[in-house]
């Protein structure tokens, strides 16, 4: 867990990458970091929430999650959000019901589960609708 005694004073942050978490759960502490444009978590465990306080946040990448199975149904929230990678995410089934990706330039589902990858098959899949107006799509 981020505690919010360890990110007092990095409030302007721009950037911050996570690595080899075990137990991740992006909460309360986060919610300092008002300025974070570009975050990557990668190689951590079990939980990402809280990132709906993030508002200023432009980039995301969420790589090798193990056991993520659903993403958080917080991306509504991210209105400057351009570019969302998600890689490596082998449990996940699906993306957020939620998920507002109007100004999403870019997303990247790479080595994910193939269900997921059926979900975002161009013109028939279940989520298609939602990401087929981004620029630059590799799914």
């Amino acid at each position: 867990m981020v505690e919010d005694e360890s990110l007092q004073g990095l409030h302007s942050l721009k950037k911050l990458e996570m690595y080899n978490c075990t137990k991740l759960k992006v909460g309360a502490g986060l919610q300092l970091l008002t300025c974070l444009e570009d975050l990557t978590i990668e190689r951590c465990g079990e939980e990402v929430e809280g990132l709906q306080h993030m508002t200023a946040l432009k980039k995301l990448t969420l790589r090798d999650l193990p056991n993520i199975q659903f993403l958080p149904d917080c991306f509504g929230d991210l209105p400057l959000l351009r570019e969302l990678h998600i890689v490596g995410c082998r449990k996940l089934l699906r993306l957020p019901t939620s998920l507002s990706l109007s100004s999403l330039n870019e997303l990247r589902i790479v080595f994910c589960n193939s269900e997921l990858k059926k979900r975002c098959e161009k013109e028939i899949g279940e989520d298609w609708p939602i990401i087929a107006h981004i620029p630059r799509l590799h799914v």
